[in-house]
């Protein structure tokens, strides 16, 4: 995990044109683009310490060293490459746990238990954003999981 990636490597200045092709739907690029280009700025300014994470350095709840070393495994990796797809997997979920969360029914026991986001649930949640469909309905299918979406 270099801070800069060689020649050949995944480097920071090629991802937002990557990104653009893999999330087609220009809301979801949009906030994500965002939130990666947050996490990125507040990473290279060392808003969090030196002695930190590069999740933490970044505002992150997810660990970019775990998608630095998956990244570097297979060719080295800027570490604000790795924070730039770390904070892009973190929208992304978030995004799907909320969507996933509306269409997950309440526990109707009265144990004050709080529902879980089940499969279920975020596969509604996909197939119901069009935007989520458009990004992962395809990839779905090729699981075998249902999808009504495009």
């Amino acid at each position: 995990m270099d801070a800069a990636a060689p020649s050949g490597g995944l480097a920071l200045a090629g991802l937002p044109d990557a990104l653009s092709r893999v999330v087609p739907g220009p809301e979801l690029l949009k906030h994500a683009s965002r939130a990666a280009d947050r996490a990125v700025t507040k990473f290279n300014t060392g808003q969090g310490g030196q002695h930190r994470s590069m999740g933490f350095r970044a505002g992150l709840a997810f660990e970019a060293e775990f998608v630095a070393e998956a990244c570097a495994a297979r060719m080295p990796t800027e570490d604000a490459a790795a924070v730039f797809i770390t904070a892009v997997l973190e929208y992304l979920s978030a995004e799907l746990i909320e969507l996933g969360g509306n269409t997950t029914p309440p526990v109707a026991d009265g144990s004050g238990d709080e529902a879980r986001v089940a499969l279920p649930s975020l596969l509604v949640a996909i197939r119901d954003d069009e935007e989520l469909a458009a990004t992962f309905g395809k990839r779905l299918a090729e699981l075998g999981l249902p999808q009504t979406g495009p």
